[in-house]
């Protein structure tokens, strides 16, 4: 059984750099006893041929999926069933997770067994630039809390999770949280477990025009109602 399941949800990535980068950036952690597992939420013919090539670069990468779109939330809980690992990782299509951001995430839950959910800081860039800005989080659980009650707390791409917690409470992303399917999973998480932040940066977050972030950015009304 792997230690991770790094789970990863896909529609329509037709750059084929910007996803190998994102993949070879989980491919070639220092932490290496993991499973990859792809959702392919009903990509157009050419993004599902990419998908498939994909799987072929490692005996570690599942590929899963649909031919109809049913959306981010759908993609990850799918994900989650499959998952065998101890610890569910998440990751994005268009980021790129540092060499050792595995490694030091498993140190710390190891170390830390009452904190059920552990995030990190990132360093965002623009598409296309080599500028970064690490974006710094909070770390205790009790900031974690405090803040949450006004935004979201954690880069969900950073994420991990215990998995016996996700599938001891039947916790999942919920489709009436679109646009904020993250928050409203970790503060269910977090009315009864610890969770924390590393306040170092293990994940670069690219920010392009077809980003999902920037996608719920113009269904800010949406999110708001999600938030209270």
């Amino acid at each position: 059984m792997p230690e991770i399941s790094v789970i990863m949800g896909v529609y329509n990535e037709l750059n084929k750099d910007i996803l190998m980068e994102a993949v070879n950036s989980i491919l070639h952690q220092t932490f290496e006893d993991f499973e990859f597992i792809i959702y392919d939420d009903g990509s157009c013919p050419e993004a599902a041929t990419l998908l498939r090539e994909v799987e072929g670069l490692d005996e570690r990468i599942k590929l899963i999926g649909q031919d109809e779109n049913h959306g981010l939330a759908f993609s990850l809980n799918a994900c989650i069933d499959e998952a065998k690992g101890k610890y569910i990782a998440r990751m994005d299509a268009d980021d790129i997770a540092l060499y050792d951001r595995i490694e030091k995430q498993v140190a710390y839950m190891e170390e830390n067994l009452d904190v059920a959910l552990l995030g990190t800081a990132v360093n965002m860039f623009l598409d296309g630039s080599a500028v970064k800005k690490k974006i710094n989080v909070l770390t205790s659980n009790g900031q974690l809390i405090a803040n949450s009650i006004f935004e979201n707390s954690f880069q969900h791409p950073t994420v991990i999770m215990r998995s016996d917690i996700i599938k001891k409470d039947n916790l999942e992303y919920e489709y009436k949280d679109k646009y904020a399917e993250d928050y409203g999973l970790w503060n269910r998480m977090l009315l009864k477990y610890k969770v924390a932040n590393l306040d170092e940066a293990l994940l670069n977050y690219r920010v392009v025009k077809t980003s999902a972030t920037r996608t719920a950015n113009r269904n800010l009304e949406q999110r708001k109602q999600v938030f209270k």
